[in-house]
């Protein structure tokens, strides 16, 4: 069984989030696939829209990814929200399961300021979605190194990338959310 999990702060979530997501069910094939907002990442600052919010963007964004399930858990959890404790839920709660993590290239060059990133290596499959804006010859460094001296299992996507953060659309309300999204952002005023 492979249970594949997405997390991130999805504030708001944006059309490179989704096709990532589209790109990792479509090559990976997991039995189920999480999308996980976070309640707060160690990585930013906390999250702009509210979590009910963040949590029904989710919804309508990824509603055309199939398989795709929205999870609150590291909402729930409150706190700072850590990916090697979510992956140690999942090992618990899918035993003997294969754990695929969905990163975004940019996420994964910057792994190694993760807590416990090396337990994350060896715990869970890594599918990487490239945003476009990558420095092969690091990136391929970075995936060669993490393979030979950590064993790591790392797949690369084939995405079309986009190149855009959810910090730019908050900012210059881009054309590069789902309609959907776009709709309930406008209906509650967020990032105004």
């Amino acid at each position: 069984m492979k249970i594949g999990f997405f997390g991130g702060t999805f504030d708001p979530p944006h059309s490179g989030h989704v096709r990532a997501a589209s790109a990792f069910a479509d090559q990976i094939r997991p039995d189920r696939l999480l999308i996980i907002p976070n309640y707060i990442s160690p990585l930013k600052d906390k999250a702009v829209a509210p979590d009910e919010d963040r949590m029904r963007m989710c919804e309508l964004a990824f509603s055309s990814v199939p398989g795709a399930e929205i999870s609150d858990r590291e909402i729930k959890a409150k706190g700072t929200s850590y990916t090697y404790r979510t992956v140690a839920a999942l090992e618990r709660e899918f035993r003997g399961a294969e754990i695929w993590m969905l990163l975004g290239s940019d996420s994964f060059m910057s792994l190694e300021r993760w807590a416990r990133w090396r337990a994350l290596l060896c715990h869970c499959y890594i599918a990487v979605a490239m945003r476009g804006n990558e420095k092969p010859p690091l990136f391929t460094e970075k995936v060669r190194t993490y393979e030979m001296h950590y064993g790591a299992r790392i797949s690369l996507l084939h995405n079309e990338p986009v190149e855009v953060s959810s910090t730019e659309i908050r900012g210059h309300r881009s054309g590069l959310v789902p309609q959907a999204v776009a709709e309930y952002i406008r209906e509650k005023g967020l990032y105004e």
